[in-house]
């Protein structure tokens, strides 16, 4: 929402990806993200869950013409 009020003109993509492939990459990969606690599945996922529900909903709140959500899973199973 901050971003979308300093450029008025701004469109956005939220690209959304499984958390569980993410949690995975995280955690094999030991990338250290602040807040997430790399010895523990179910916490990382609650923590990126949480972070996406919230990107989501300012997706929603800035409206279909300047954001839109796409979904990387499928984007690489079907990219046109």
């Amino acid at each position: 929402v901050y971003l979308s009020q300093q450029f008025p003109q701004s469109k956005f993509i939220l690209m959304i990806r499984d958390g569980r492939a993410v949690v995975h990459s995280i955690i094999t990969r030991k990338v250290t993200i602040s807040g997430f606690d790399l010895t523990s599945y179910r916490k990382c996922l609650q923590k990126w869950n949480a972070a996406v529900e919230t990107m989501y909903a300012q997706c929603l709140h800035v409206g279909q013409l300047r954001c839109m959500p796409v979904y990387y899973e499928q984007l690489a199973l079907h990219p046109s």
